[in-house]
């Protein structure tokens, strides 16, 4: 199979909801020498987006949504591995959390990945992350960049 077809069915796998196919097509996608920078975003995000697409035109529902999100997870586990990290190329640190009192964290998830593929040294505190620990993580580590994310409306107060 050539990239492109790689590709392919990488995003097909996303947008068709199978947790099978992509964790198979992507570790045949590493085996055969895919760029995992390119599987991801010529081959996942766009996956991805189109999703977001059906969910914004009604034929996918919330659920959908999360399911591809987790489905693009399952892709990220086989292809994380593979991306070799290069400090001289480091375009900066970034510190990423989703706040206390909130677990949803797929879109944190997706935005880490992107930023540690395109150069960025990417500290992630997790979910339901307490304040002063994120206070904590900015004084010791230093960062470029402070990410937060919150999907709940009261969560997102803990932000401001």
């Amino acid at each position: 199979m050539d990239r492109e077809k790689y590709l392919a069915s990488l995003k097909g796998s996303i947008v068709n909801l199978d947790f099978n196919a992509v964790v198979e097509v992507a570790k045949e996608a590493m085996d055969a020498g895919v760029d995992p920078h390119i599987a991801i975003t010529d081959g996942m995000v766009p996956g991805m987006t189109i999703v977001g697409e059906k969910f914004e035109s009604g034929e996918y529902f919330l659920s959908e949504l999360v399911v591809a999100g987790e489905v693009m997870k399952e892709g990220l586990k086989v292809i994380n591995p593979y991306i070799k990290g290069d400090s001289a190329k480091r375009l900066g640190k970034v510190v990423i959390a989703t706040v206390e009192g909130d677990n949803h964290d797929l879109g944190k998830n997706i935005v880490t990945t992107l930023l540690g593929v395109h150069g960025f040294e990417v500290v992630d505190l997790g979910k339901d992350v307490p304040t002063n620990k994120i206070i904590d993580a900015v004084k010791e580590r230093k960062p470029d960049i402070l990410g937060l994310s919150a999907l709940l409306t009261m969560t997102m107060l803990k932000m401001g």
